[in-house]
């Protein structure tokens, strides 16, 4: 079981290229004018446009995997270690949990269906965990 939230979108190919674009034009205002916050936004837009996130929930909890440049990060929030599940049923079908662990949170937008499956799987997972309605 791998299923990934619907709430998670890449960003579009043209967003990237004219985010390093972007990022070109200001270093290259930066040396005109000699300001250095020109480098500092336009090294930032240029690391925008190479951030990837990715999200995969499985049998034993949440994955969350970030990468931009050369730098990777991931980071995993097992069953056993979330201590609320929180759910609200959204328009088309789609419900949305809030997973808790500790003073972290995260929302995730799912299908009914896969929602009502990882419930279960947390509820076998870890039974002493929090479960019901947002309000």
């Amino acid at each position: 079981m791998h299923i990934r939230p619907l709430n998670q979108a890449e960003t579009s190919k043209r967003k990237r290229i004219l985010l390093v674009i972007a990022g070109i034009v200001f270093i290259y205002t930066g040396f005109l004018v000699t300001k250095y916050y020109g480098y500092v936004i336009g090294l930032l837009l240029i690391a925008s446009a190479t951030f990837y996130k990715e999200t995969i929930v499985d049998e034993c909890g949440i994955e969350m995997s970030y990468r931009a440049l050369i730098m990777r990060y991931s980071e995993r929030w097992d069953y056993s270690d979330i201590s609320n599940i929180h759910y609200k049923d959204e328009s088309n079908g789609r419900r949305g949990l809030y997973f808790t662990k500790g003073p972290m949170s995260k929302q995730l937008l799912f299908d009914k269906s896969e929602a009502q499956a990882i419930i279960a799987k947390a509820h076998m997972a870890n039974p002493r965990m929090h479960i019901g309605p947002a309000e």
